[in-house]
């Protein structure tokens, strides 16, 4: 019984410090900015965000504000 509970004692810890981390991406092995979900960091390296027509994100339902998009074909 006593292994019992503390295997659950052990895997509620381990759910509690992992849920509070975010994601880093490097390669650097460093750690993620404490405010930040994700944070992506490459001294040679960029960022691609999806890629769509102006119509394609305009049927976005409810886009989240600062939603990133690339817009590659304007509709006028």
């Amino acid at each position: 019984m006593k292994k019992l509970i503390l295997s659950l004692y052990i895997v509620i810890i381990s759910i509690q410090l992992t849920h509070a981390q975010g994601v880093g991406i490097n390669n650097d092995n460093s750690n993620p900015a404490s405010s930040a979900m994700l944070d992506v960091k490459s001294s040679n390296k960029g960022i691609l965000v999806p890629r769509m027509t102006q119509v394609n994100r305009d049927a976005i339902a409810s886009p989240a504000t600062g939603l990133l998009t690339d817009v590659t074909q304007k509709m006028d």
